[in-house]
């Protein structure tokens, strides 16, 4: 059975609620929560910020439709769809364009590129495509489904290319792209890779560099069952989530790689499950948490100390993860923008 982790996206409008998390930030200095509202709607989800604070993500409306938003300003604004009734931004560059997925008239999904005030269209290689992440190039990463089966894919330049796997029909998907053009994510490996009979049935994280790709549970040799990259910073430092053994009841483990190693990030006791999904250039990671009992936190990984970000109070509110960092330390949670 092909297995893969899903990660949440609950989400529930609150109201501001002040939170200090005195360890995370400079000295002196605490962090503070602003609530970007939404479109209209109950609910909103804040999965993107560039070096400008811009955040982008989805947003439900007035009339009870997913549609994308940026927020700049103090002000959320309909980036509207490719003809359908659901669409979503799930990055941006520090030059303001966004890239994520909306559906046509027809239902279909499709990646898009919006810029200069206009959503275009970037097609798909199969069916579907959705775009994860872009970068100061333009260069535009994401995956889609062919023939029931996933593919990874690049645009740039006005076409769409798919990303070669490690031997896979069910290839993969790109999430996260450096400023350097190096890209993140996973990719099926046939079973031989790990000694089982079940063909293409474990993920393994990669990256796409200089035209090859490069498999990190491979270079790691500790015996990573199951990984996924989810995040890469400009010094190419990747994060994701990984497992040895999910049938054996093995959790699953945060890590960094660096040095063809797989490191593990530190976490409190009786965590379980956590997840990194972002690294800024100096080396500070956003994801989440488990703990027994408990629902996911919003967490980050600061000089390899751990921070729990908490659930930001509210109404309603009972689960959090942070999405998205950048280089000012302005991290995106949800309906909620935190910065020092």
């Amino acid at each position: 059975m092909h297995m893969r982790r899903v990660l949440f996206a609950l989400v529930t409008v609150l109201m501001a609620l002040p939170i200090a998390v005195v360890s995370s930030c400079a000295a002196g200095s605490s962090w503070s929560v602003r609530d970007l509202g939404t479109l209209g709607g109950p609910t909103s989800t804040a999965l993107g910020i560039n070096n400008h604070g811009v955040v982008v993500g989805s947003s439900k409306t007035k009339g009870g439709q997913t549609h994308a938003f940026v927020w700049s300003g103090g002000r959320m604004t309909d980036l509207g769809t490719l003809g359908g009734s659901f669409s979503e931004a799930t990055g941006i560059n520090d030059r303001g364009e966004i890239v994520g997925s909306s559906t046509l008239k027809s239902g279909a999904k499709h990646a898009f590129l919006w810029a200069d005030g206009r959503m275009t269209d970037l097609g798909a290689l199969g069916e579907a495509s959705w775009a994860n992440a872009i970068n100061s190039s333009g260069q535009v990463v994401g995956g889609g489904t062919k023939g029931g089966n996933d593919y990874a894919f690049i645009w740039q330049a006005g076409h769409m290319r798919n990303l070669h796997n490690l031997g896979c029909p069910d290839g993969g998907e790109a999430l996260a792209i450096s400023d350097r053009g190096t890209i993140a994510g996973w990719s099926t490996v046939p079973g031989a890779f790990r000694g089982s009979q079940d063909d293409c049935a474990f993920d393994d994280a990669v990256i796409w560099s200089g035209g090859k790709i490069i498999d990190l549970a491979a270079e790691d040799r500790t015996g990573v069952l199951l990984s996924q990259g989810q995040g890469i910073n400009n010094r190419g430092q990747v994060v994701g989530w990984a497992a040895y053994d999910v049938d054996l009841g093995t959790p699953f483990w945060a890590f960094a790689f660096e040095q063809h190693r797989m490191m593990g990030l530190r976490t409190g006791k009786n965590v379980t499950d956590p997840g990194a999904n972002a690294i800024d250039d100096a080396g500070d990671i956003v994801g989440d948490i488990k703990a027994s009992g408990r629902p996911e936190h919003a967490t980050l990984w600061q000089a390899k100390a751990m921070t729990d970000l908490g659930q930001f109070g509210g109404r309603g509110m009972t689960k959090s993860s942070a999405r998205a960092i950048n280089d000012h330390h302005q991290i995106t949670t949800h309906d909620r923008w935190l910065t020092c």
